[in-house]
């Protein structure tokens, strides 16, 4: 019950809406069902007494009003009107099926998307804490197993229950005895074999989110160091864990299927077995006429056609959903979160960059890291310079651009630019300011130009920002001779160019972007030396009216920078130019020789 609690919690307004109206068409389509059942009985009673049309004055009346001309004409009528009941019956159930179905995966769609806008809208930390494996798994097989396994069992289980408590209350009317029999032996044998398998499913559960899990990491691990296993031949060891996992998953999947129709067979059996106890007991026991034992079954006969397969999915329903609660409780804190208001401040405000960027005692630490990557920096940078920084692998200067650009936001000390403080109300905003090129340029499966101006539509694309980005970064001096030029596509993640391609496209990108700042970190390590020279020279020229901040190792492509910051062991050793550096730090010095 307090799950069903939680689910509603996660609803929109609209959903919850919609889920209304639903429960109406539920209850319209069990009135109508109970109506054709119910219309059964009295063609029976006329079909095996047919004395009573013209005894019953009720019935007399309409067949003269009618005007038929004989019984047989009336009792086909009748037979009409009950194969009409039916038909509307069947139509207005088919329609909440669809009804049913179609909510159910809206909201598995609604939710699916909710969780991919959560993920991406985290910084930067909590993806370097967590799986890209794992998000992908719970987007999609968790969602699949939240729709398929818990709304639509959920809906149906309701659905069900209605019918039922409709059916069940007909046929207490129509005969108390018989239909509380028949109510507590169903009953007992369900409640009982759930009880028996109630824990069973739970596990069951928890184990195929936990396999489901494993096997997307193998996916991931394998076409992620697909190069290292190609070479290697160790390809094997992966499609054997996968192989492994996949048999566990499929086993205890069908395991929690089998488990949910379980009752059927022997509700089936002991059903026959109460239509035959049922007529011998009004055939001989009760020493009923034929046409109240004719009515009688007929009626229990099709209210047991209703109600049965109704408790049989019940029963399905409720076994699925405690099988599929693991992927409801694995992604409700995301929903949960995803739903809490956001404290940005509006995307249609701008932060104007105007003077400087200063940091005031900066520390930061990774978590589960028992040094800190940074340590108590302080430095400022000027708008329009060309900063440089620097320090060997591990020194702490990745995560000071990381700071500078809003990928880290939980830090000590404070972040001022222009004398504002940069915080979680703002710093959205300052992000709109920066274009950031990593040392690992992400390209998606498209055209070179789409993945420079993130635009599809060719109308909306500037083509002098275009031309004079593509010749900064001297991406045309490869694009111009592919078959396809700019339209040429780069296959999954840029597979289909080499490093230093994929590099001059990221900065293509980012200077198309026009921002006041433009961050390199390590962004051009793919290149030789002199295309990274030239690249940066031709950068400085284009950008006099932007701030450029370059994290590398390669220092000599620093040499006309306005200002360089060493870092070693976590904090800043000695900051200046290019030249007074070589001349007073020997660090620097040992990094020109490196």
């Amino acid at each position: 019950m307090n799950f069903i609690f939680e689910f509603l919690k996660v609803l929109t307004p609209n959903q919850k809406y919609n889920l209304i109206l639903i429960q109406f068409l539920i209850i319209i389509t069990s009135i109508f069902e109970l109506i054709s059942i119910i219309s059964i009985a009295p063609f029976m009673t006329i079909l095996t007494d047919q004395s009573l049309i013209f005894s019953n004055k009720y019935l007399y009346f309409f067949y003269n009003y009618m005007d038929f001309s004989n019984k047989n004409n009336f009792l086909i009528f009748l037979a009409s009107v009950v194969f009409i009941l039916f038909s509307i019956s069947m139509i207005i159930s088919m329609y909440t099926t669809w009804r049913l179905l179609r909510f159910s995966q809206f909201v598995g769609s609604e939710i699916s998307v909710s969780l991919f806008k959560h993920y991406l809208n985290q910084n930067w930390i909590f993806h370097s804490q967590n799986s890209s494996n794992d998000f992908s798994r719970k987007i999609f097989e968790e969602v699949k197993r939240l729709t398929g396994g818990i709304i639509q069992p959920l809906l149906n289980l309701n659905s069900k229950i209605i019918l039922s408590s409709v059916m069940l209350i007909a046929i207490f009317i129509y005969n108390f005895w018989i239909a509380l029999s028949s109510f507590l032996i169903f009953g007992f044998i369900y409640i009982l074999l759930f009880l028996f398998l109630r824990k069973k499913l739970f596990e069951n559960s928890e184990r195929i989110s936990y396999l489901n899990k494993n096997r997307y990491n193998v996916l991931g691990e394998a076409f992620g160091g697909i190069k290292e296993l190609l070479i290697n031949n160790k390809s094997s060891i992966f499609i054997k864990e996968f192989m492994q996992s996949n048999l566990n998953f499929a086993s205890t999947h069908s395991m929690n299927q089998s488990f949910a129709q379980l009752p059927r067979f022997a509700i089936e059996l002991i059903g026959i077995g109460s239509i035959l106890l049922l007529t011998l007991y009004l055939l001989i026991l009760n020493d009923s006429e034929l046409n109240v034992l004719l009515t009688t079954l007929s009626i229990f006969a099709l209210a047991a056609y209703k109600i049965l397969p109704a408790l049989q999915q019940i029963f399905a329903s409720i076994a699925t959903i405690k099988g599929n609660l693991s992927a409801f409780y694995s992604i409700n804190i995301e929903l949960k979160n995803y739903n809490k208001v956001n404290k940005n401040f509006s995307s249609d405000n701008n932060f104007v960059f105007k003077n400087y960027i200063y940091l005031k005692n900066i520390s930061f630490s990774y978590t589960n890291k028992k040094s800190k990557a940074i340590n108590n920096i302080s430095l400022e940078i000027k708008k329009n310079t060309k900063v440089g920084i620097v320090g060997k692998s591990g020194s702490g200067k990745s995560t000071l651009a990381d700071i500078l650009s809003g990928l880290i936001e939980n830090y000590d000390g404070n972040m001022l630019v222009d004398n504002i403080l940069i915080d979680q109300s703002n710093i959205s905003l300052w992000k709109k300011n920066i274009s950031y090129i990593p040392q690992n340029i992400f390209l998606f499966d498209s055209t070179i130009l789409e993945n420079i101006t993130f635009e599809k539509d060719i109308n909306k694309i500037d083509k002098d920002k275009l031309a004079r980005s593509i010749n900064v970064s001297l991406a045309n001096d490869f694009i111009n001779f592919l078959p396809k030029k700019l339209n040429s596509n780069v296959g999954q993640r840029g597979v289909q160019l080499s490093g230093g391609q994929r590099q001059r496209i990221g900065i293509a990108r980012a200077l198309y972007q026009n921002k006041d700042i433009i961050i390199f970190d390590e962004a051009t390590n793919s290149l030789d030396l002199e295309t990274e020279k030239k690249i940066f020279q031709k950068i400085i020229e284009y950008s006099v009216k932007k701030t450029v901040i370059v994290v590398t190792h390669r220092i000599e492509t620093l040499s006309s920078f306005d200002n360089i910051f060493v870092i070693n062991d976590s904090t800043i050793q000695t900051y200046g130019k290019y030249h007074d550096l070589v001349k007073s730090n020997k660090n620097f010095r040992n990094m020109l020789i490196d």
